[in-house]
């Protein structure tokens, strides 16, 4: 999955910040970073004006990834720039099946969720369309009185991560994943399942059960919670509670967001989600 990371950024220090907080991923002496830059162009001018005026952005557009190359080459990073033409949303996803990205990693820049993130429908549409993992990570977080105010990115510690397991087997998907980035920082895994209020507990569950055998063959620590009462609530309670470092959740992988093994239940801890979230498309889990 770290093999080659795909950085899509817009210009703004809010996209940048995701360089930071993955600092230590980017470093990797076995990933290569991929910094992608779109140029859109209004379509409404002449062929020789807009010729030229598409020379002169592609030109801004590769010294900027360029320049950011280099910070993280000095960094210690094996980075790349690519400059891509179109919408933003298909420009990344066709650089992504084009460089063959591992994993895409995103900053939302928006301050009410998914819905209203700054990149709109560009977001979402990556989310939906993307073929490897997705993580996003926030460029805002909650202060007092529930305002937002922008985060101070820092290098994300990643000690402990949070993994929702629905009743199917679907969900096993994001296990690979997620123990190969607990490998990478020595962190702990805690297997979240949410039970029904109406259920008994002692209710056999294999998915759990099997996902915890996945974690501890990988040589990782594996808590099981299991919670009642509404799914994306307490997933977003115990990650708190618990300080979860990053949330790692399964999609089914045929219709995207809409059709998320959780249901809207991953929408909505996208939405609220104060930390970080790995998206991985079960078909592409499966096929490795």
């Amino acid at each position: 999955m770290l093999e080659r990371i795909l950085v899509p950024l817009d210009g703004s220090t809010r996209a940048e910040a995701i360089l930071t907080e993955l600092r230590v991923l980017l470093a990797r002496r076995d990933s290569e970073v991929v910094l992608l830059r779109v140029v859109l162009l209004p379509t409404t001018m002449n062929a020789p004006e807009y010729a030229r005026l598409l020379d002169e952005r592609r030109a801004e557009a590769l010294a900027y990834v360029q320049r950011v190359v280099g910070e993280l080459a000095g960094a210690g990073a094996t980075a790349r720039g690519v400059v891509y033409e179109g919408y933003p949303a298909d420009a990344i996803l066709a650089g992504a099946r084009e460089q063959a990205a591992t994993l895409i990693a995103l900053t939302t820049h928006g301050r009410t969720g998914l819905a209203r993130w700054q990149l709109g429908s560009v977001t979402e549409k990556v989310l939906r369309g993307g073929e490897c993992p997705i993580l996003v990570t926030r460029s805002f977080e909650t202060a007092e009185a529930g305002a937002t105010r922008d985060r101070r990115p820092a290098q994300a510690a990643m000690r402990r991560m949070l993994m929702p397991i629905d009743a199917g087997d679907l969900s096993l998907a994001a296990v690979g994943p997620a123990t190969e980035l607990a490998s990478l920082f020595e962190a702990e895994i805690l297997l979240v399942h949410v039970l029904d209020e109406d259920l008994a507990g002692g209710l056999p569950m294999p998915s759990v059960e099997r996902a915890q055998e996945m974690v501890t063959a990988a040589g990782l620590h594996a808590e099981v919670l299991l919670e009642r009462g509404d799914a994306a609530g307490r997933i977003l309670v115990v990650s708190a509670e618990r300080k979860a470092d990053l949330i790692v959740m399964a999609t089914h992988g045929r219709s995207g967001l809409k059709r998320w093994v959780l249901g809207s239940v991953a929408e909505r801890v996208m939405r609220a989600a104060p930390v970080p979230v790995l998206l991985v498309r079960a078909r592409e889990a499966e096929q490795r």
